[in-house]
């Protein structure tokens, strides 16, 4: 009921308002923002020069000379910029319409002909305009007219990716651990995973746990089963997404780290700290890179090790890409069932899913691996190999490459392992409730027996046993399989969209767009005392 009133209310507010804007800011030498006809023609033109403000009448553009008679700007119009710079959307009303034409011109050198002023386009550093904010005059309507669609949205964008969930107990609570096979989303994806999962109880020569299927989806699990790597104590295993392990010796870590935009990026030197990065810069490219400097002191160095996990916002930004499809979505999942690996890996490539780790080689950026997703449970430590040719220099530079908000890093550094045989056992599960002889079958081999895991069905309770308890130990998890969603899509396909989004990088700006929106829609309900979020923190999934 509260919460019900609570909307009635930021439902008047915003009504009453109607409009949102936006100051926009651009460079005219580089993108011609602010310069097209239609606002030219329609806007109010303040010049700046210096500090002085000039309205610019009689507006028109001469042999590209941009040509008109400067009046003093008015204390009305100026106050109304002032207002635009210290908030990111503007609230208008109706009677404050002709208030919104204005385009702001920064000028370095200005001529006079007669009582005319004239300037290049060449001569205008910095455009500024007042833009409408759609999203969030739309925002407005969605609120006054449902607030319960509107919640329906920030519930999902909050939920988690898909795919096969672990549970593991603690012997008093299930703790959601980890995610299987992380978009493997048809038949020619399907890959072995591995990922390790807490020891609760590691006196135990037992291990329970939980698959569960959360998602709209029908998961193939072709097999299952449990790794045990036996080591010293004290001792950090580590793997790759391989199936090799390895005993971390030694760590170097960064002595710079830096996003696109210059900006320095701290990051911990220790598991579970509240340091991390989520790929929130872009480049001309519109991926996202993160670039990392070595003093490579101990010249052993054999590994990248990276602690990453995927984004939960990453699953948002597909199924809002998954609808503009609209009724055409089945034909394009059928024509990617019939791709081959290499080229949907090419196409994920290109759409920045995966992470991609590259060395700098005398100035040119060098391929080592690509990091398949691992979801989003929790921080996973992941290996990549450093080609034999690098492990001897002095120094190393790495960039980690993909799309806008895809990924979160909290640690990285490069890795000197400890050469020796692990001893590494496998365990084979037994399932619990009705066709358990069946079901371990169908998970005990690599074939083409699947456990069908249908979307709604309770879930898969599996008992790992025999494990040895007299000696450190680190688990993991081995499985291998692929899903499917069910979700339906209607309405009709944006081509426009598409097409925008089908090249190198486009998937990335997509979702730097869709995150820009989302943080609007949050700085509107800041400015009004809400918050997005607490808004449905009493949601359960």
């Amino acid at each position: 009921m509260k919460q019900l009133f609570l909307w009635t209310v930021i439902s008047c507010q915003l009504l009453s308002s109607c409009h949102y804007y936006r100051l926009i800011e651009g460079n005219p030498k580089t993108h011609n923002v602010g310069l097209n006809n239609s606002s030219i023609s329609s806007s109010k033109i303040i010049v700046h020069v210096g500090h002085a403000l000039w309205e610019l009448q009689n507006f028109r553009i001469v042999d590209n000379q941009f040509v008109g008679n400067p009046v003093v700007a008015s204390n009305e119009d100026i106050d109304f910029y002032k207002k635009s710079l210290g908030s990111k959307n503007v609230r208008v009303n109706r009677s404050e319409k002709s208030k919104l034409v204005q385009l702001h011109l920064f000028v370095n050198e200005i001529k006079y002909i007669g009582e005319e002023m004239t300037f290049s386009k060449e001569d205008i550093e910095k455009v500024q305009f007042l833009d409408k904010n759609r999203l969030l005059t739309t925002f407005t309507f969605v609120v006054g007219y449902s607030a319960a669609a509107f919640a329906s949205i920030v519930i999902f964008l909050i939920i988690a990716c898909n795919c096969p969930r672990v549970y593991i107990s603690d012997g008093k609570n299930w703790h959601f651990t980890n995610s299987l096979f992380t978009g493997a989303l048809n038949p020619k994806l399907e890959r072995f995973d591995y990922k390790k999962v807490p020891d609760f109880n590691p006196s135990s020569s037992d291990l329970h746990l939980e698959i569960r299927n959360e998602e709209q989806e029908t998961q193939y699990i072709n097999q299952l089963s449990l790794l045990a790597v036996y080591h010293e104590v004290g001792q950090e295993v580590i793997n790759d997404q391989y199936g090799n392990f390895a005993v971390v010796k030694n760590r170097i870590y960064p002595n710079q780290i830096k996003d696109d935009s210059g900006n320095m990026i701290v990051l911990s030197e220790m598991e579970n700290s509240t340091l991390s990065y989520s790929f929130t810069s872009t480049n001309a490219t519109d991926f996202s890179n993160l670039y990392a400097s070595f003093e490579n002191t101990s010249k052993q160095s054999s590994h990248v090790a990276i602690r990453v996990k995927n984004t939960k916002w990453g699953a948002y930004v597909y199924r809002e890409f998954t609808k503009l499809f609209g009724a055409y979505y089945h034909k394009w999942v059928e024509s990617n069932a019939k791709k081959d690996v290499q080229e949907l890996h090419s196409n994920m490539d290109k759409a920045g899913i995966f992470m991609k780790v590259e060395i700098n080689d005398n100035g040119k950026w060098k391929f080592l691996d690509n990091v398949n997703l691992i979801g989003e449970a929790g921080f996973q430590n992941i290996l990549v190999s450093i080609p034999e040719r690098y492990k001897g220099q002095k120094k190393i530079d790495l960039r980690l490459r993909t799309g806008y908000h895809f990924w979160e890093i909290e640690n990285l550094s490069l890795i000197e392992t400890q050469e020796e045989e692990l001893q590494i056992e496998e365990y084979q599960p037994s399932v619990n409730g009705q066709n358990a002889k069946e079901m371990e079958m169908q998970l005990s081999q690599n074939d083409d027996t699947y456990l069908v895991h249908e979307q709604g069905s309770r879930a898969l309770e599996v008992h790992f046993g025999g494990l040895k308890n007299e000696q450190a130990r680190t688990l993991f998890i081995k499985s291998k399989g692929y899903y499917k969603g069910n979700h339906i899509q209607t309405g009709k396909t944006q081509w426009d969209q598409l097409i925008s989004i089908n090249r190198n990088g486009g998937f990335s700006k997509f979702s730097r767009e869709l995150h820009q929106q989302a943080l609007a829609w949050e700085g509107v309900l800041n400015e009004l005392g809400f918050s997005l979020f607490a808004l449905n923190s009493n949601t359960k999934n």
